[in-house]
């Protein structure tokens, strides 16, 4: 019996976990897009996303100053991640520094 080889990857892909890694890694990647268009490449790389859990993404920022700066637009930032991915992914994000 013949199986499509998107079903051996997306079963594979399932056993090995990697829809949730895949998933971050996405979402790590569309923070570092989103920021940019907001405040410009020279700050997409001072925001950091250190880890997603529970539909939370972590981010780590150079002062407190921009700690409070992302607070503020939170939900923005939060709502223009999840119209990139297409589902609600993300529903807050903590800054620290």
């Amino acid at each position: 019996m013949w199986m499509r080889l998107k079903n051996i990857i997306l079963i594979a892909s399932r056993r090995l976990n990697l829809e949730k890694q895949t998933e971050e890694q996405r979402i790590y990647f569309l923070w570092s897009s989103v920021v940019s268009r907001a405040y410009g490449d020279e700050y997409s790389d001072r925001f950091k996303p250190v880890q997603f859990r529970n539909k939370t993404l972590f981010v780590v920022c150079p002062n407190s100053v921009w700690v409070n700066e992302l607070q503020m637009k939170n939900e923005e930032l939060a709502k223009k991640i999840n119209q990139e991915i297409g589902f609600p992914a993300v529903e807050r994000i903590k800054f620290f520094c």
